[in-house]
Parts: structure tokens; sequence; C-alpha cells
């Protein structure tokens, strides 16, 4: 499961930025032509941003700093990283402080250390992958919507009456119940 390998079901967006710090370092990404990835899950993991290159390489940004992190949450921040790292990622933590002192500078040593570890900027996806994804959203829109529509049909079907039995049962002298087949028979 190297990142070189990884299925796209693996990897999917799955949400908006989650700070300004991280807007701007994806608009920076954009701008400089990164194909990037906002908010990318890989298994029970959320990387803040992905950065495709060729070939399938991707290198993982972290964004720290811009918001409240708890002391108690670092080893779990870091037990998080090196899972993955042992899966393959390689990893570039970018420090909000540093960033919002000078951006550009900030965003100028984030493209030099993309590109030490060979990931140039090639652009946005293929159309091809555009069209697919769009496809697979279209897809999984028209699945939710049909979903939604049976379990409201479902709501409005009204409940069916409990079956009557085929034949009737009435107590014995013990208070027993038994049916006419085993009156008749006796």
């Amino acid at each position: 499961m190297d990142p070189k390998g990884l299925r796209k079901e693996v990897i999917e967006r799955t949400g908006g930025f989650e700070s300004e710090f991280e807007e701007l370092v994806y608009n920076g990404l954009v701008k400089a032509k990164f194909r990037t990835v906002l908010q990318c899950q890989v298994g029970e993991y959320t990387i803040d941003l992905v950065v495709e290159g060729d070939g399938g390489k991707r290198v993982a940004i972290q964004c720290d700093g811009d918001r409240h992190q708890p002391v108690e949450g670092l080893p779990e921040v870091m037990e998080r990283q090196l899972t993955l790292e042992r899966l393959g990622w390689k990893f570039i933590r970018i420090r909000a402080s540093v960033f919002f002192r000078d951006p550009e500078a900030g965003l100028k040593k984030l493209f030099k250390r993309l590109k030490d570890l060979s990931i140039d900027a090639i652009g946005p996806a293929a159309p091809e992958e555009t069209a697919a994804t769009d496809r697979g959203e279209a897809l999984k829109q028209k699945v939710l919507k049909r979903a939604e529509q049976i379990r409201r049909a479902w709501k409005d079907v009204p409940q069916a009456p409990a079956p009557k039995p085929d034949h009737t049962e009435e107590p014995d002298e013990t208070g027993a119940l038994e049916d006419e087949e085993t009156r008749e028979a006796a």
C-alpha cells in the first residue's frame, strides 16, 4: 500500500479547508501548477494536502501551528505520521509561524523541498481523470437520490395487518389451546 500504487478508492477528497493557512498553502501550490488534493483520506488518517507528481508519486503536506493543537495530542499526530511513513509516504511539515512571516519565501522553500523529492509541477489532473471522478461523483449522487426515494416510499407504505391463522384455537378443559383438527381427532 505504498503511495505510488495506492488505488484511487483509498485516497478520496473529504472536505474543505480547515484553516486560512491551509487555504493559502493550497492556493500557492495550485497557482504554481502543482497537482494538489485537499483533505486527503488515507485509510483512517486525513492528510491536510497531498501533492501528486509524475508516475504516481505523492507527498503529504501537513500545515502545523495555525490552529490550537493540545500538547497531549502530539504523540497521536506523530504516530499517524510514522504509520504513514512506514507505508511509504514522505512528509513535508510547514509551520504557520514561519509561513506568515513571509508567505512567498515559505512557498519557495516548499517548492524546493518538493523538487528535492522529485515532485514537479505537472498541472491539474488530466481531463480523463477529472471526467472519471466527475462520473463517479454523478453516479454516487444518483444512487444516494434513489436510495432516499426508496426510503421515503417505505415510510409511506401502511403496515400490513397480521395474518389470521388458518384455523381457530379454543381452550380445552385444562385451559390449553387446541385447534379444530385436534378436537376432531379426539
